[in-house]
């Protein structure tokens, strides 16, 4: 009589290690390939960071320059409206002698 179950089956030689060790496997591949997604990712994000950052930095680093060279005149200013002051004291004083 001819087995009239066309169901898979699966040959009594596959033991339970080997079932088990592709069941790893696979989730090994799994495991793998969602580290490596998010290691892509990552690197996308830094590497968009990256590209976006000179943009900014040497507008940040002209203000910075900016900002230290109104420093800059303002001491100078304040240094010669000090001697310009300084000499108006002394023509006063020498005048005032006369």
């Amino acid at each position: 009589m001819v087995d009239d179950r066309s169901d898979w089956h699966l040959d009594r030689r596959v033991t339970v290690g080997l079932i088990g060790t592709l069941i790893l496997q696979t989730a090994a591949l799994g495991v793998w390939a969602g580290t490596i997604t998010l290691r892509v990712t990552n690197l996308e994000d830094r590497q968009i960071e990256h590209v976006s950052e000179p943009a900014h930095r040497p507008m940040a680093t002209e203000v910075a320059a900016m900002g230290a060279r109104q420093s800059l005149i303002l001491s100078r200013q304040e240094m010669i409206l000090n001697a310009i002051e300084e000499l108006r004291r002394t023509y006063r004083d020498s005048n005032q002698g006369r």
